[in-house]
């Protein structure tokens, strides 16, 4: 069975956008959303929900269709096994040893790197990790 593999971007207002990546069921607005939720200061989980209704979310969002994919399972153990962000951004309050975080990264960092991986597996088409950039 093949179904489709959309990016969602949710508009973030002032902050960069949180990006999620959607697997409808066939023929319907409602699937698996798969994302890393958390944020800077205590890092990111990686979280699916099953039964997503995409159509009938009050966030305002974008959705841009990435590739065509015909295992949904290995798609979504690919997404599980990909490492979310850790802390990447200390809390105003912090009084522990001035060392020196690394980059910050964040739920766009992760869906690239899932995307990467998916596409060295041969789960979605190539060239398509190139069709996101992350917000600077």
């Amino acid at each position: 069975m093949t179904t489709s593999l959309s990016l969602i971007s949710y508009n973030g207002g002032l902050f960069k956008d949180h990006w999620s990546l959607f697997i409808p069921t066939v023929g319907t607005g409602i699937g698996y959303r798969v994302h890393a939720t958390g944020d800077l200061r205590t890092g990111f989980e990686f979280e699916l929900i099953e039964e997503y209704d995409l159509e009938n979310t009050s966030r305002r969002h974008t959705k841009t269709f990435l590739s065509e994919i015909t295992d949904v399972d290995r798609v979504i153990q690919v997404a599980r096994q990909t490492p979310t962000p850790g802390p990447s951004l200390r809390s105003s309050s912090y009084d522990g040893p001035k060392v020196r975080l690394s980059q910050q990264r964040n739920c766009q960092d992760w869906v690239i790197d899932v995307l990467h991986s998916l596409e060295a597996e041969g789960l979605i088409q190539a060239g398509t990790t190139s069709q996101v950039q992350p917000q600077s």
